[in-house]
């Protein structure tokens, strides 16, 4: 039995150098197929050849399982054609958050794909897999999404993952490791030390995926982790993928004093929340080798947080931010613009509140109803979406409107936003006098890949070989 597992591409290219990580969500599926006996293999689309993905496309597979993210859920369907115009018989399966959300749309709309995976996929990908190896019925296999005769049938969630030190390692050695950049460098590894988050935000669908659950790994496991990476892969630098890494500090303490008792020589990163950390978290944190911090800002008005069920204020945000500067670790702001309850008077205080708390890289991101969460029910119900193209849905292209934003106006205002955060003077002299020259280069090589993506029209189309699936729907 053999498996082929795809990540699609980005629909612009300039995203494979700003973040572009090894998929830890394919890495674990491989893992638990690899771990049973399943020979197993990738195509990344994001950093691989022409010539190599056409190579491996037309080698034969059992089943080829595809994930998808908002942007890439247009190229992972355009994929199943291509695959099913190449390999008729063989089976082809998606995952993931937005094709969750959207299985019955999907499996209408598109024959080339057999069955979908909802939720977490480790091991209900497995036991359809099996499944299809012994010809049983796809009744019996639960957490899947199918057509039948006269509809689509969904069958009973599975269960989630009660323990998840009892999940393998990430299998990363089917990834071209030395080719992920992010930020115009090479890729840290990513590394889950949980899964699930106990809020429930309007914009996010975390919490739907998860089914409001959140799970941990424990320290001992995390930490046995990043030695087995750091033999296996050479790699010494990592970035946890949790959507709130500090949640539980206690164990985040643990996870430190871990890997000093290790002695490991490593660096990490991590997103979290600036409800859920302290000086002194941080100060353990910095000890154990955490450089830097992505924190959710959203908004600099109350009122919006409120709207948005952040649950949040706007004083622990100053807090936290002014707490990284005394420990000295590094801090990435990310702020949703435009969300439906703000207004233009919003939008300034945002950019303004961005810059005063003086981060290193700011994220200036456009609000985006992804299908799966209320934000998206309520705009759709609303009929305030204009745009239903979902490479669109990237957060940094606008599309859905209200009284008081229309698109050509997000648009303007999002380019002021990052050229009056990242070209002021005073931000470029701080940044020159407490990081040397790494966020400098960061920044000139991000205009000067924006400009040739521009001048040159560049948006991702998939190679000359995709025209097959234009055959394969005629």
């Amino acid at each position: 039995m053999k498996v082929t597992l795809i990540n699609p591409p980005f629909p612009r290219p300039l995203y494979s150098k700003i973040l572009n990580l090894p998929p830890i969500g394919l890495a674990y599926l491989a893992s638990v197929l690899y771990e049973d006996g399943i020979e197993v293999d990738a195509i990344d689309f994001t950093v691989e050849k022409p010539e190599e993905i056409r190579k491996k496309m037309r080698r034969k597979s059992d089943v080829w399982g595809i994930t998808s993210v908002a942007y890439t859920y247009n190229s992972a369907n355009a994929i199943a054609r291509l695959i099913k115009h190449l390999h008729p018989r063989t089976k082809v399966v998606m995952g993931g958050h937005t094709v969750s959300s959207l299985y019955e749309k999907t499996l209408l709309s598109n024959p080339s794909v057999d069955a979908i995976v909802i939720g977490e996929g480790e091991y209900t990908f497995l036991d359809l897999v099996r499944n299809y190896e012994e010809g049983g019925s796809l009744e019996k296999v639960n957490g899947i999404a199918y057509r039948t005769k006269n509809s689509v049938k969904r069958n009973e969630d599975r269960e989630l993952i009660e323990n998840l030190d009892d999940l393998p390692f990430p299998l990363f050695k089917i990834f071209p490791l030395k080719r992920y950049n992010t930020f115009w460098r090479s890729s840290p590894l990513p590394i889950s030390s949980s899964r699930g988050c106990m809020f429930n935000c309007e914009f996010c669908d975390i919490h739907n995926f998860y089914r409001g659950r959140y799970r941990e790994r424990s320290p001992k496991n995390i930490v046995d982790e990043m030695e087995h990476d750091v033999e296996e892969y050479r790699k010494r630098s990592f970035l946890f993928s949790d959507d709130i890494f500090t949640l539980n500090k206690r164990r985040v303490r643990r996870i430190c004093e871990e890997i000093k008792k290790r002695n490991l020589d490593i660096t990490w990163a991590c997103e979290t929340r600036v409800d859920c950390v302290d000086k002194g978290l941080l100060k353990t944190m910095k000890e154990s080798g955490c450089w830097a911090i992505f924190f959710g800002v959203e908004s600099s008005s109350q009122e919006t947080l409120n709207s948005m069920k952040k649950g949040i204020t706007v004083e622990k945000t100053k807090k936290a931010f002014e707490a990284c500067k005394e420990v000295g670790i590094r801090t990435c702001a990310s702020m949703m613009l435009f969300y439906p309850t703000d207004d233009k008077r919003t939008v300034r205080d945002n950019i303004r509140f961005v810059k005063s708390l003086d981060p290193d890289i700011a994220y200036f991101a456009v609000t985006t109803p992804f299908p799966g969460t209320r934000l998206y029910e309520q705009l759709r119900k609303d009929g305030m979406i204009r745009d239903h193209n979902l490479d669109d849905y990237d957060t940094l292209t606008p599309v859905f409107e209200t009284k008081e934003f229309k698109i050509p106006y997000m648009s303007k205002m999002l380019k002021e936003a990052y050229l009056s955060f990242y070209l002021n003077p005073l931000y470029l002299a701080k940044q020159l006098s407490r990081h040397k020259r790494d966020i400098l280069d960061l920044i000139l090589n991000f205009f000067k890949d924006y400009l040739k993506e521009k001048v040159s029209n560049l948006h991702f189309k998939l190679s000359d070989f995709f025209e097959q699936v234009n055959m394969a729907q005629e």
